[in-house]
């Protein structure tokens, strides 16, 4: 299926999950300005992930793009470190520069 169709059938699955969480908030969910805005980007990020996801995964090796996205935590960790300036320790900064270099040699010819 092309990318476009995947994510339409996810989109309208996913519906039927909200409607079971309007039904469960009694058709009244929490109305917070913040709340709205965080939920609506996290939902449009998400939705943008998983349509580059399977745009890779239909041009690319699966094994080395499911490696690479396995790898996200390493944004995480330096997202902490640099805005909230928790430290990364020696065993977990060594853990991630392998873990680069694991996606340089998989995705080397």
């Amino acid at each position: 299926m092309a990318p476009p169709s995947i994510i339409l059938y996810e989109v309208l699955a996913g519906m039927s999950v909200a409607l079971v969480c309007l039904y469960l908030t009694g058709f009244r969910p929490e109305i917070h300005p913040k709340g709205i805005l965080y939920s609506s980007l996290t939902g449009v990020a998400g939705l943008l992930g998983r349509r580059f996801y399977i745009m890779a995964v239909a041009r690319g090796k699966v094994s080395v793009i499911v490696t690479m996205t396995a790898l996200y935590p390493i944004i995480t960790i330096i997202l902490t470190a640099t805005f909230l300036k928790e430290p990364i320790p020696l065993p977990q900064g060594c853990g991630m520069v392998l873990a680069v270099l694991s996606i340089l040699l998989l995705a080397s010819p």
